[in-house]
C-alpha cells in the first residue's frame, strides 16, 4: 500500500478547494475538522478496523494538513501581495528574464518590490525597451492581480507563482545592471540557446526545435498551433516528463549506460533544464520523478512511480498551493498516473496479440523491434489517454480522435527532434558553421513533424469538439468503455476488450452520426455563438454553410469556437464567410478559421479610410494568401443562395466610421427570418428602416452587443422580433445597457444572451 499515495490525493483536493471554492477561515476549518477526527480512527475502530484505519490515517492526515498548509499559504503569502492591486503609483522591479512580443508590444517577468518583499510579476512595455535579466525597471503604474481574465478568474499565472499584472501608466525606465545576478542565468542560458538555433536553423524548424527544448512556443505560427492542438500533438511542445525522459536518454548514451556516473551527471542537468525552461509545475514534477529513479541506486533502494509521483506532488503544492489549479499541473499528474497504472498491463496484452513472435532471424527481429515500438508508443498514449481526457473535455470541450496515431507517427521524429535539436544548439553555441552543418537532418525530421501534425489535424473529425447534445451524451458512455477495459481485472478470454471497444466506439460514431443528419435535416439552423464581447454568428442550411463576422475576448479563440461549431457537424468548409464590418472584436478570430476551415467566398463593405481602427487590410491580406475569393458590397445588395436559406447582404447606409458603414444580413428560410445589424446606430437603423422594406423578423440579433445606442425603438417597431440574441461578454462599456434591455422588455421580446446561456441555437424544421 502506497501510504504516500493516500496522503497526496487528498492533499491535493484540499489545495483544489482552497484555490476554487473555500475561503481561508472555511478551509482551516475543514482542515481542522479532517485532524480532529484523526483520534476516532486511531482509538475508536479497534482490531476489526486496522485495514481501514491503515487507509483513513493517511487520508485525513493529507486533508487536513493541505487545508490548513493552503489557508496559511494565502493569508501570509497571497494576500499580502494582493495588497498592492490597483495602485496608481511609482513603481520599482527588476527584470527576471528578456522581453517577449505580446499583441501589445512586449511583456517582461519581473520582480516586483513591495513593502512585503518581492513578489514576481509580468511588467507590459512599448516593445521598444531594451532590457536583459537583472535591469531594474521603474514606472508609473497600475497594478492587476493575475488571478482574473476578461472577468473570469483564471490560474495560468498563478499556478507559475505570479501574483501580479502591471500596466504602465507611459514609459518605462530601465536602469542596466552591472552583472547578470546568478539566480538569472537560466535565462541568460536560454536566450543564448534560442539565438543559436536561429542561427542554426531556418524557416518552420527553429521555433518549432525552440518550443521542443525550451517550452517557448511563442514562435510558432497558427496553422502549426491549430495542427498540433487539434492532432492531440500539443503536449510535444509544452516541455514535460517525455523531454525530460529524452534528456536522459541523452546522457546515458554519452555516459555508455553507467548508472551510478549518470546520475551524479544526471541530477545538476535536470535541475538546470527545469530552470531554463521556467520551472512549469509539469517540469518541476518530471525532474523530481527522474531525480528519484536516478537516485534509488545510490541510496541503495528500489524505485517506485506512483510514490514518486505523490511526492513531486506533495512538494509542488507545499512551494505553491495554487499549483493544484493549473491545467499543466493537473494534465501533466493524470498523464502518468495513467501510464503507470495501465500503459505496462496494455503493452503486455498487445504483445499476446501478436504470432510468431518467437521466431528468429534479423527479419523477424527487425519486425519484432518494430511492433514492439508500435505497442509501446500505442500503450504510452493510451495510458496517457486514459485521466487526461476528462480533462481535456472538461476544459477545452474537446475529444482527440485521432491523438493515438498522431502520437504513433510523429513521437519518434519528436525524439531526434530534441536530442538533434539540442547537439545543434551546443554545436551553434561553439562555431556556428557546425551547428549549421549538424541541423541538416534536423530540418528534415521538422518537416516530417509540421506535415504529419498539419496533415493529421485537418483530418475530418480529427478532434471531435463536444458542443452538440449527442456528443455530451456519447462521451461518458464511451469513456466507461475505455475505463472497462483498462482498470477493470481481466476475464477469461477476450470477451472484455471486444466489448470495451465496442462501448467505446458505437456510441461516439452513433453521435457523429446524428450531429450530421441533423446539420442536413434541418432548412437553417441559426447558432450566434458564445465569443465573449464580439460577434459571431453560423449559419447552416441544406449542407451549406456561413459565417457571419468572426470575433471576440473570449478565452477561447473566437475562431477556434466557430470551427469547433461546423466541425462538430462534419463540415470543413465555410461557403460564405460575411463580415458587417473590419473591427476586431468581429475578426480578430479570422487566422484561426483560415487556418483549420476552407473559407471559399469573403464579402465585407467599403470603409472609408479614416477608420483607424479598421483591420480591413490584414483581413484582405490574410483572405489572399489563403486564395479566398473577395466580394464588396457596396451600393447594391447581395442575394445568396445557402441551400433552403436565402440570405440578402445589404450595403452601408451611414457614414463617420466602420460601425456607421458596416452591413446588414438578413436571414429567410420559409416563414422565419433573422436580421443582424453588426454595430449600427439608432441613426444607422433609421435609414435602414426607411430605405428598406425589411419584414417582421423572428430573431434580432441585437446592436453592437447590446448598446444604448442600437437596437432602437424605431427598429424594433419596424420588424417585431419574437426574440433578442444579445452576443455580449465581460467588457467595461456596460454591455448589454439597462436601456437596451428596457426597450425590448416593454415589447415582451424574448431576450437570450450569450454571457448567460452561451451559445444560442435556433432551429428552423425542414418544410
Amino acid at each position: 500500500m502506497r501510504k504516500l499515495c493516500l496522503f497526496a490525493a487528498p492533499f491535493f483536493i484540499a489545495a483544489l478547494a482552497g484555490c476554487y471554492w473555500l475561503s481561508p477561515a472555511a478551509l482551516a476549518a475543514a482542515g481542522g475538522g479532517a485532524l480532529i477526527l484523526l483520534f476516532p480512527a486511531v482509538f475508536l475502530l479497534g482490531e476489526r478496523g486496522r485495514e481501514v484505519r491503515r487507509r483513513l490515517i493517511p487520508i485525513l492526515l493529507g486533508f487536513g494538513a493541505g487545508a490548513i498548509w493552503t489557508a496559511l499559504w494565502t493569508v501570509l503569502f497571497f494576500l499580502p501581495a494582493q495588497g498592492v492591486v490597483g495602485d496608481h503609483t511609482s513603481l520599482t522591479a527588476t527584470a527576471a528574464g528578456y522581453p517577449e512580443p505580446n499583441a501589445r508590444g512586449s511583456q517582461v517577468e519581473v520582480e516586483l518590490h513591495t513593502s512585503g518583499g518581492a513578489v514576481r510579476a509580468i511588467l507590459y512595455l512599448t516593445g521598444e525597451e531594451v532590457v536583459e535579466p537583472g535591469d531594474t525597471l521603474t514606472c508609473r503604474g497600475e497594478v492587476v492581480s493575475a488571478s482574473y481574465a476578461r472577468g473570469e478568474t483564471v490560474f495560468w499565472h498563478a499556478a507559475r507563482g505570479i501574483s501580479m499584472l502591471i500596466y504602465p501608466d507611459g514609459a518605462v525606465e530601465v536602469t542596466p545592471a552591472e552583472g547578470v545576478p546568478l539566480r538569472f542565468f537560466p535565462a541568460v542560458t536560454r536566450r543564448a540557446l534560442t539565438d543559436a538555433l536561429d542561427r542554426c536553423l531556418d524557416g518552420r524548424a527553429a521555433p518549432l526545435v525552440t518550443a521542443l527544448l525550451t517550452g517557448d512556443t511563442g514562435g510558432l505560427d497558427t496553422a502549426l498551433t491549430q495542427g498540433l492542438n487539434q492532432s492531440g500533438l500539443a503536449h510535444t511542445v509544452a516541455v514535460s516528463g517525455m523531454h525530460v525522459s529524452f534528456l536522459t536518454q541523452m546522457v546515458y548514451l554519452l555516459l555508455g549506460h553507467r548508472r551510478k556516473l549518470a546520475a551524479a551527471v544526471m541530477l545538476p542537468v535536470l535541475v538546470w533544464f527545469v530552470l531554463m525552461t521556467g520551472a512549469a509545475p509539469s517540469v518541476v514534477r518530471a525532474a523530481l520523478m527522474h531525480g528519484l529513479i536516478l537516485m534509488a541506486p545510490l541510496l541503495g533502494r528500489e524505485a517506485d512511480g506512483f510514490t514518486s509521483l505523490a511526492f513531486a506532488l506533495v512538494l509542488l503544492l507545499l512551494v505553491n498551493p495554487m499549483a493544484a489549479a493549473g491545467v499543466g499541473l493537473q494534465l501533466s499528474f493524470a498523464a502518468v498516473a495513467g501510464q503507470l497504472a495501465v500503459s505496462g498491463r496494455l503493452f503486455a496484452f498487445l504483445s499476446g496479440l501478436c504470432p510468431g513472435k518467437r521466431r528468429k532471424g534479423l527479419p523477424w527481429r527487425l519486425l519484432g523491434g518494430v511492433r514492439n515500438f508500435v505497442w509501446a508508443t500505442l500503450s504510452s498514449t493510451a495510458g496517457a489517454l486514459l485521466f487526461t481526457v476528462p480533462l481535456t473535455a472538461l476544459y477545452f470541450g474537446r475529444l482527440p480522435l485521432i491523438a493515438p496515431v498522431a502520437n504513433l507517427a510523429c513521437l519518434w521524429a519528436v525524439s531526434f527532434l530534441f536530442m538533434g535539436g539540442a547537439v545543434v544548439g551546443v554545436l551553434g553555441l561553439v562555431l556556428t558553421p557546425l551547428g549549421q552543418l549538424a541541423a541538416l537532418p534536423v530540418k528534415l525530421l521538422a518537416a516530417y513533424f509540421v506535415w504529419a501534425a498539419e496533415g493529421l489535424g485537418s483530418l475530418p473529425f480529427a478532434s471531435i469538439p463536444l458542443n452538440t447534445a449527442y456528443l455530451a451524451l456519447a462521451f461518458p458512455v464511451a469513456y466507461g468503455g475505455v475505463l472497462l477495459f483498462a482498470l477493470v481485472p481481466r476475464s477469461r478470454g477476450r470477451v472484455r476488450p471486444a466489448v470495451a471497444l465496442a462501448c467505446t466506439v458505437l456510441p461516439l460514431s452513433a453521435a457523429v452520426l446524428f450531429s450530421a443528419l441533423s446539420a442536413g435535416s434541418s432548412a437553417l439552423t441559426l447558432s450566434v455563438l458564445d465569443v465573449g464581447q464580439g460577434a459571431s454568428a453560423a449559419l447552416v442550411s441544406g449542407g451549406a454553410t456561413a459565417l457571419v463576422d468572426c470575433g471576440g475576448n473570449s478565452l477561447d479563440d473566437p475562431g477556434g469556437v466557430a470551427a469547433d461549431y461546423f466541425q462538430s457537424m462534419g463540415f470543413s468548409r465555410v461557403n460564405f464567410l460575411i463580415l458587417t464590418h473590419c473591427h476586431s472584436d468581429h475578426v480578430n478570430g479570422l487566422e484561426v478559421l483560415f487556418a483549420r476551415m476552407e473559407v471559399e467566398h469573403l464579402f465585407l463593405p467599403r470603409v472609408g479610410a479614416g477608420d483607424e481602427d479598421s483591420l480591413e487590410g490584414e483581413v484582405l491580406s490574410l483572405a489572399a494568401e489563403e486564395g479566398c475569393r473577395i466580394h464588396w458590397v457596396e451600393t447594391e445588395e447581395y442575394d445568396l443562395t445557402l441551400g433552403d436559406t436565402r440570405i440578402t447582404l445589404y450595403p452601408p447606409m451611414g457614414d463617420g466610421g466602420a460601425n456607421e458603414e458596416g452591413l446588414f444580413v438578413l436571414a429567410q428560410a420559409g416563414d422565419f427570418s433573422a436580421l443582424l445589424t453588426g454595430d449600427a446606430n439608432e441613426t444607422v437603423e433609421a435609414m435602414l428602416v426607411r430605405y428598406l422594406d425589411l419584414p417582421r423578423v423572428d430573431v434580432l440579433v441585437a446592436g453592437h452587443h447590446g448598446s444604448k445606442y442600437a437596437t432602437s425603438d424605431t427598429l424594433l417597431d419596424a420588424v417585431e422580433p419574437s426574440a433578442a440574441v444579445i452576443s455580449v461578454g465581460w467588457n467595461s462599456y456596460g454591455h448589454p445597457a439597462p436601456e437596451c434591455l428596457e426597450r425590448l422588455w416593454r415589447r415582451g421580446i424574448n431576450i437570450y444572451r450569450t454571457d448567460r446561456t452561451g451559445t444560442v441555437t435556433v432551429t428552423v424544421g425542414a418544410g
